[in-house]
């Protein structure tokens, strides 16, 4: 993109027009043209015209001299002569000059007539507003790429600030990815573990317990050293399968509960889980009602659009024709017809021509005129035309110039017989124009 804004930048800068913007532009080649044209007639006229007079003098003064033999009347034919002479070449040097000067301001802008020095003006006006739109797109794409950097940065902290919950020594991305990783593990170790316990458990209960009887004959050996007691019913193990069994028993179960609490602990570092669903809960809640503003957003849009296009619709063909009858009459008539975008971006076609004009290659009095138009036709459609309601002009001649004006003040005088008009100004040439 920023190629595409040199690149654009590069085109808008003219040789012709250094330094220039558009409007400084127009008006130097509107001076040339105008020059140039001042220049193709002729501004010797006097010149020549005085040297024929002192010629023809001289002639005179010669015939006399002739008739009636007199010696000044030969001195005044002759100095008749000299500045008759003279008159023509000055007249000559004077057309010499005005030609070169001509065809160097021709040569200037590599032109053969005044209008196509216009033209220059114009394509330059061109160049330099696609490089002002590049300029624009590329500062919107920048504003862009600034606010998904930000969003960007903002969902970053976010996920960071979860993360140091059970993992405060995470600084980048790798470490967030690590540790999320980490904590689902632990959380399938501490199922695992919940499984072994239950496991170990149920290998506990399923042991033989020892039966009254047995504990009774074992007191009384112990008591009477008596050994013709009798014997205790036979059991399913031995002792020491029996004790080996339950050794290697609550050793699993021991090293189980280990783990069982080493996962407890790892898993209360994640946080509450309790805590945890309840904010889940409340952020699933606060997308639901997100969403619904967005659906409801959108609705509203969509509304919107529908309304627009079918104002625009039937607003837009009588806002053109009343625009263009308007413009017609500010202009002379120079220009029949007016069309407007959705935009409100305006073009004006000349009369005779095939093809309007984009308001960027008029001139800027031009342009003042033809959005005096318009905003003159937005004020009669809108405004009810039952009661008409008075317009307020502020000094919105002021950028016009004589011939303009009187043009406005006409069209202003002939809408003044349906509404009042109230034109505010701080110069005294509207007040004299419509005076005289």
């Amino acid at each position: 993109m920023r190629a595409q804004v040199e690149a654009a930048e590069a085109a808008a800068v003219d040789p012709l027009f250094p330094g220039l913007n558009p409007d400084e532009a127009w008006k130097q080649a509107s001076g040339d043209a105008a020059r140039v044209r001042e220049l193709e007639k002729s501004g010797a006229a006097g010149f020549t015209g005085a040297g024929a007079v002192c010629l023809l003098a001289a002639a005179g003064f010669t015939a006399a001299a002739v008739l009636l033999e007199t010696v000044p009347f030969f001195a005044a034919a002759g100095g008749f002569a000299v500045a008759g002479v003279l008159f023509l070449l000055t007249a000559r040097r004077t057309a010499a000059k005005r030609r070169e000067e001509r065809a160097a301001l021709l040569e200037r802008y590599g032109a053969q007539f005044p209008d196509d020095i216009l033209e220059k003006a114009n394509a330059f006006r061109e160049k330099w507003t696609a490089a002002e739109e590049a300029r624009r797109a590329a500062g919107q794409l920048e504003q862009s790429i600034r606010d998904l950097e930000d969003q960007r940065a903002e969902l970053w902290q976010e996920l960071l600030t979860f993360v140091h919950g059970f993992a405060p020594e995470v600084t980048d991305a790798f470490g967030v990815s690590a540790a999320l990783s980490r904590g689902l593990s632990r959380e399938e170790r501490l199922s695992t573990a919940r499984v072994k316990v239950e496991g170990a458990q149920k290998l506990v209960d399923s042991l033989p317990a020892p039966t009254v009887e047995n504990n009774v004959i074992l007191e009384r050996v112990q008591r009477t050293g008596e050994t013709d007691c009798p014997e205790p019913p036979p059991v399913e193990h031995s002792p020491q399968q029996t004790a080996a069994a339950l050794s290697a028993v609550t050793g699993e179960l021991q090293r189980v509960r280990e783990e069982l609490s080493h996962a407890q602990g790892q898993r209360a570092a994640l946080g509450d889980p309790e805590e945890l669903e309840h904010r889940q809960e409340e952020l699933r809640e606060a997308l639901t009602r997100r969403q619904g503003e967005y659906a409801a957003l959108e609705t509203a849009l969509e509304v919107l659009r529908e309304a627009n296009s079918a104002l625009q619709s039937r607003f837009s063909p009588r806002l053109n024709q009343r625009a263009g009858e308007l413009f017609s009459a500010l202009t002379g008539g120079k220009y029949q017809e007016v069309t407007l975008t959705r935009e409100l971006e305006a073009s004006a076609r000349e009369a005779g021509a095939v093809l309007p004009r984009r308001a960027i290659t008029l001139s800027q009095g031009t342009v003042d005129q033809l959005y005096l138009a318009v905003r003159l036709a937005v004020c009669e459609l809108a405004l009810p035309a039952e009661d008409p309601s008075p317009l307020v002009l502020d000094d919105a001649l002021t950028d016009f110039d004589d011939g303009r004006m009187a043009l406005a003040l006409d069209c202003l005088k002939d809408l003044a017989r349906e509404r009042q008009i109230l034109l505010f100004t701080c110069h005294g040439r509207e007040k004299a124009c419509l005076e005289g």
